[in-house]
């Protein structure tokens, strides 16, 4: 069995895929009219196969466990800390790739048969930038355009559901397998711009631009299948149901707003809000049960509708001491505010795509990222090495509470002549965590996933 990256999604029994967990058990009852009123609609899908608390990029800021706020000393400042973008001195263009691998190990008591290990993996560009520093109005400033790799969608479900009992005084068995395919991404071009204040103090702010109308697609699309046998008695009945998605026609817009302050020659401090925004979509259904003949003939249906996706604010402050020119230290912690995380249907109805419940039942709260990192510079006669690690916290939001996850970091790179290139590993996993194999009330996942970012940069 294969079960994809941990993500946001519906978790609570009246999902769309309960829908069809139901159905798959219930088919022989239920007559042609109820099933096509109970598949009327499907409910939207929001899993989030990357981690959903924001982040930004770069293979340096990773390598240093993501306490990149009150650095943001490179191009990748525009994703973390704006403000930082003036410490920027040449002109310089960069681009980011990563690769991750999840694996997911889950476990059942009242249902072995979904027990099992699955893993996913893909490489793709994370990130990309042009810079250009310069002087206005006796005032140093910055402007770079970025393009960057936010939420990734893309996730690979497999397992098995068993119930067994008696329906009408004779053995009942029914055997479910059900497959869940999910493709796609969320992408942002973002043009930034930083201004020095006064000398040691910065302003800068990003302006991100989701949209499916530039030379990539910002959409995504997924496929859920089921599959049952039925067994009552010596009478063994098939069916199967299917229902495939897809959201596209994007767009919406959002800011961070950043603020650096060097206090001294050893102490930075450093402050970014990513402010919350509406995104606008359109979603397309299409599903096929096919339940056990007779008496019930296939129910097709397709539908499109238009939605909104609220995004929540988010906020983080942090702080770095460089102790020498070898050394530096920085420290972030960084909030968001899930609860306003809210999907809007055409019907007007607003549910949390964490919980999958009415927006008044969700109970989701805010979650803390706590980062800490360093930074050590060999410096040679030709080129400079730096070594660098990190430790992190990043708890997953879930209704009621959050799954913790914890991750550590290590990262190097070097100089040469006017490229830099970057190199770092991030590791980073939760043990027992609850509502990520859909389905299985009791099941429990520990998740692993590895990353690896590569960045080169090119000052002119």
């Amino acid at each position: 069995m294969t079960i994809g990256y941990v993500g946001l999604g519906p978790e609570r029994s009246n999902s769309w895929l309960s829908r069809l967990v139901a159905l798959s058990l219930l088919l022989p009852a239920l007559t042609g009219l109820y099933l096509a009123d109970a598949l009327a609609q499907v409910a939207p899908s929001m899993r989030i196969a990357s981690s959903p608390n924001p982040v930004g990029s770069g293979a340096r800021a990773l390598g240093m466990g993501g306490a990149f706020i009150a650095v943001a000393d490179d191009a990748t400042a525009a994703s973390w800390n704006p403000g930082g973008l003036i410490q920027l001195e040449t002109p310089e263009v960069s681009v980011v790739g990563v690769y991750g691998h999840s694996t997911n190990q889950n476990t059942s008591h009242d249902h072995p048969e979904a027990n099992g290990e699955g893993t996913f993996g893909k490489f793709d560009v994370n990130y990309f930038s042009a810079a250009y520093p310069f002087h206005f109005l006796e005032r140093n400033m910055v402007f770079s355009l970025n393009v960057q790799h936010l939420y990734d969608f893309n996730q690979d479900i497999k397992y098995n559901f068993t119930t067994q009992g008696e329906l009408g005084g004779r053995p009942y068995r029914n055997d479910s397998s059900f497959t869940y395919e999910a493709r796609g991404d969320l992408r942002t071009v973002s043009p930034a711009f930083s201004m020095e204040i006064t000398p040691g103090f910065s302003l800068g702010a990003t302006i991100n631009v989701w949209t499916d109308k530039l030379l990539w697609k910002n959409e995504w699309s997924r496929k859920l299948s089921f599959a049952s046998k039925e067994t009552t008695g010596g009478s063994t009945k098939d069916s199967i149901g299917l229902i495939e998605e897809k959201y596209h026609d994007i767009f919406g817009i959002n800011y961070n707003l950043g603020a650096l302050w060097n206090i001294n020659k050893t102490v930075t401090l450093g402050a970014v809000v990513k402010t919350p925004f509406t995104m606008s979509l359109t979603r397309d259904v299409y599903q096929d049960v096919h339940p056990p003949n007779p008496p019930i003939p296939p129910i097709p249906l397709s539908y499109k509708e238009d939605m909104e996706l609220r995004f929540p604010i988010s906020y983080g402050v942090g702080v770095a001491v460089r102790y020498s020119d070898h050394l530096t230290l920085s420290a972030d912690i960084y909030r968001t505010e899930w609860s306003q995380y809210i999907l809007r249907d055409s019907h007007g109805n607003a549910t949390s795509p964490i919980a999958d419940v009415p927006e008044s039942q969700a109970d989701i709260p805010a979650t803390h990222q706590v980062r800490l990192g360093g930074e050590y510079l060999f410096i040679l006669d030709k080129t400079i090495i730096p070594a660098r690690a990190g430790l992190f916290y990043d708890p997953q939001p879930t209704q009621g509470g959050v799954n913790n996850f914890y991750g550590f970091s290590l990262g190097s790179g070097c100089m040469i002549g006017d490229i830099v290139l970057d190199v770092a590993y991030q590791f980073r996993w939760s043990l027992d965590s609850k509502n990520i194999l859909l389905q299985v009330p009791d099941a429990t996942t520990d998740v692993t996933q590895h990353t690896i970012l590569m960045s080169a940069i090119y000052h002119f």
